[in-house]
């Protein structure tokens, strides 16, 4: 898969987008990345037999990994998601199959109905639906800036650092204003009990995925929605499991419709 630097424009000003990428056919899987890590997240999956004959991309929101950190960019949940609309538009992407992890998850809830022309099917990667789903971005909303600076965030990454080495490298090169301005847009949303009923109105095949250990978080699932349990996992289940979270994503993608039915 190839490195790219995508201009993208947004509003008044052109954004640098950074993605990876590699295209095999018109069928697209597509991924995005959550509050604590980067495309990176997804460098195994896209690796997989079963994905071979797609073609694929994951983006590093703005912010995040290789793309542009501006200070005057909103960092909020629903700019990210017209950002990936514009990635979309770019490369000319007609058909997709979107993945989204945590942050990414509630992005792909709001790109379900902008995007439903094109998306095959959707995997929501423990995406917030509602407040009780936040973790540490409730207790970064909570905090002013100023302390959050100073003590959370420091606190936050020596606490990852003890979890698990990639993640630390992840959200150490993330800066403080983007993590924190995120924060507060996450929880925002998550308090704005939108997103499941946005979720529960998908007009394309959804899943929701979760981690054994945040069982809990199936409870604001809507009824209409499958899900599948990841075992021997947290939050992170592309690192804790990745075996079973592939295999999960294979069956998924195994049970569309075909191109030829949609159409």
């Amino acid at each position: 898969m190839r490195q790219e630097h995508l201009k993208v424009p947004f509003r008044d000003t052109v954004l640098d987008v950074a993605a990876c990428l590699e295209e095999n056919g018109r069928d697209w899987i597509a991924c995005i990345h959550g509050l604590q890590s980067n495309s990176k997240l997804f460098s195994e999956l896209l690796c997989q037999p079963f994905l071979r004959d797609y073609s694929k991309i994951a983006v590093d929101l703005v912010g995040f990994g290789r793309s542009a950190k501006p200070h005057g960019f909103s960092y909020s949940v629903e700019d990210q998601a017209a950002v990936v609309q514009e990635v979309f538009r770019l490369i000319k992407i007609r058909r997709a199959v979107l993945i989204g992890h945590s942050l990414g998850g509630m992005i792909g809830v709001l790109l379900l109905d902008p995007l439903a022309d094109i998306l095959r099917g959707f995997v929501n990667m423990e995406g917030n639906l509602k407040f009780s789903d936040c973790g540490a971005s409730k207790e970064v909303a909570n905090s002013d800036y100023a302390n959050f600076r100073a003590n959370l965030y420091p606190d936050l990454k020596a606490q990852v650092g003890r979890e698990g080495p990639q993640r630390a490298i992840w959200l150490e090169d993330i800066p403080d204003y983007v993590f924190y301005k995120s924060s507060l847009s996450i929880v925002e949303w998550s308090k704005s009990e939108k997103l499941a009923a946005l979720f529960a109105s998908a007009r394309c095949p959804c899943l929701f995925v979760y981690g054994e250990e945040n069982r809990q978080k199936l409870l604001a699932v809507p009824d209409s929605i499958s899900s599948h349990q990841i075992e021997s996992s947290g939050h992170f289940m592309l690192l804790d499991n990745p075996d079973e979270s592939y295999a999960c994503l294979q069956n998924f993608l195994a049970s569309l419709p075909s191109t030829e039915e949609r159409c």
